[in-house]
């Protein structure tokens, strides 16, 4: 699989994704003493698809971010969207 993404970023065809952070996927590495890994679940505002991303970025839950994404590794990019104004 990272070969296959590693053609696709060079070409530059990586997966984009508007979403929102909606939860954490907590999972124990098994090592002592243990550390826990907490992955982001995004869902795309486009398709309501939930999605487990990659990233080493901390993400913060109900964030709404552009997500670039590797598709076949889903390692990703996370930059946060800035808020919308609201007008009077």
């Amino acid at each position: 699989p990272y070969i296959r993404d590693y053609r696709l970023l060079k070409e530059k065809k990586y997966t984009v994704i508007d979403g929102v952070v909606v939860t954490f996927y907590d999972e124990d590495d098994g090592a002592e003493p243990p550390t826990t890994h907490r992955t982001p679940i995004v869902k795309d505002l486009k398709t309501d698809k939930l999605i487990r991303i990659d990233t080493d970025q901390d993400v913060e839950s109900e964030g709404h971010y552009l997500i670039y994404l590797l598709p076949h590794t889903n390692i990703s990019v996370a930059e946060k969207k800035p808020e919308e104004v609201k007008r009077l």
